[in-house]
């Protein structure tokens, strides 16, 4: 997995919220516990970006290592004729509901993919009635069915058209979207090419089976063929798939959509580089969060970080904590302080006391 940076959003401006002060607030007790400023972020985070037009990225990321995100995923789709494409959230994800893994968050239709598709499946549907004119060889009952073919098709076109312009002066008066029009306008070019293609049915009813023609015909089949299964691809990908169970957030800075599995969290700790040697993985971590002062949540160390960071000034061990959070109390962005019980120390009579009094409360 690839390490990615935290945010200054999330690290500096919450731990400079926690502390309340410049410096940064860790303090060590008499019987061996560190406090320290603490920020909860999700444990998983997919996200939905524009990066440029016609360009959207999803990402999935992971919050564990300490003072860094873990790139799980990552995927870029591109469409052509940037104009064309647009984002559709489903109308069940806004803001604060969840989504569970699997479900559909949104879509990404490009209207010129479907333009292509259509117009490249009518190209294959005359293609093969030429050929299937050709194979049989041009009877005069044939002739008359392709004749009739074309006066079908030049009807069903000037039908159309004669809707084409009334959606076009609806649209300068907008009465009807820009994407309503380019619906229309896309299915008057496939009549374009069903009237071209029927017309050309008649000359190829006209003349006798050719050997070569035929061949020439089977290779822009095949070539089509490969085009329409790769547009289909294209078709496919449009739907954007939420791999986590999560809560949405929507108008982010960085993102369009972001799903954030909140049970459990993970705590981001600053924990003074030189008590690295007392911080043992696997032990306790109690968290009180400003919002929630009278609650204490209990969680476990799970990561320290290999080499030290500058964080104000002062050289820090990013320790991460992962708290279990089953009524989504805690949220993303949150701060508050933590109690570390170090390596050689108990918990004292002030952190005894504070827990006990919680699990009264509670």
């Amino acid at each position: 997995m690839q390490p990615a940076g935290r945010s200054p959003l999330r690290v500096a401006v919450g731990l400079a919220a926690a502390c309340g002060i410049a410096a940064l607030a860790c303090l060590v007790l008499p019987h061996g516990e560190l406090t320290c400023p603490a920020v909860v972020d999700a444990s998983h985070t997919f996200s939905l970006s524009f990066i440029a037009p016609g360009q959207y990225q999803w990402a999935l990321r992971d919050s564990r290592p300490p003072g860094s995100q873990a790139l799980v995923s990552q995927r870029v789709l591109e469409f052509e004729r940037a104009d064309l494409v647009e984002l559709r959230l489903e109308p069940q994800v806004v803001t604060g509901a969840r989504v569970a893994s699997g479900q559909t968050v949104a879509a990404l239709r490009s209207l010129h993919n479907r333009e292509q598709l259509a117009a490249f499946e009518a190209q294959r549907s005359a293609l093969a009635a030429r050929r299937a004119l050709l194979v049989a060889g041009g009877t005069s009952a044939e002739v008359q069915a392709a004749e009739r073919q074309v006066a079908v098709a030049e009807a069903e076109q000037a039908a159309d058209r004669a809707g084409l312009e009334r959606m076009r002066l609806l649209a300068e008066r907008g009465l009807v979207s820009a994407v309503d029009l380019e619906v229309a306008q896309l299915q008057d070019e496939v009549h374009r090419h069903q009237v071209a293609a029927a017309t050309a049915g008649v000359e190829v009813a006209r003349r006798a089976a050719q050997p070569e023609a035929l061949a020439d015909l089977d290779a822009q089949l095949d070539a089509l063929a490969a085009t329409i299964a790769e547009l289909e691809r294209l078709r496919g990908e449009e739907a954007v798939v939420c791999p986590i169970d999560g809560v949405v957030e929507l108008g982010g800075i960085e993102s369009e959509l972001e799903v954030h599995t909140l049970d459990p969290v993970y705590l981001d700790l600053p924990v003074p580089a030189a008590y690295r040697p007392r911080l043992r993985e696997g032990g306790q971590v109690f968290f009180t969060a400003a919002d929630a002062p009278d609650s204490v949540f209990v969680g476990t160390l799970v990561a320290v970080a290999t080499s030290a960071a500058t964080l104000q000034g002062r050289p820090v061990m990013w320790a991460s904590a992962e708290l279990a959070n089953p009524d989504l109390v805690l949220r993303r962005g949150m701060t508050g302080s933590a109690l570390i019980p170090l390596d050689g120390g108990q918990l004292g009579l002030f952190a005894r006391a504070r827990l006990g009094l919680w699990r009264t409360l509670r």
